[in-house]
């Protein structure tokens, strides 16, 4: 989070990576290495049903360090 916003990176079938800025709903996804959603480009899709008030967990990849 840099300035009360999240930035979130993700690599394009070009193998280019793009940065996604978002105050919003960004803010939602958070870290899991059992997500429960994932990344198409920029599109998020569910791995499976997913209840109202359930926590949105998205993997951040293997450079992805678990250490504040």
């Amino acid at each position: 989070m840099v300035d009360g916003k999240y930035v979130l990176w993700i690599e394009g079938d070009d193998g280019t990576w793009e940065g996604v800025e978002g105050a919003g709903d960004l803010r939602f996804l958070n870290h899991s290495r059992s997500p429960n959603v994932f990344f198409d480009g920029l599109d998020l899709y569910a791995l499976r049903d997913i209840s109202p008030g359930e926590e949105l967990l998205f993997d951040y990849g293997e450079d992805w360090s678990d250490t504040p």
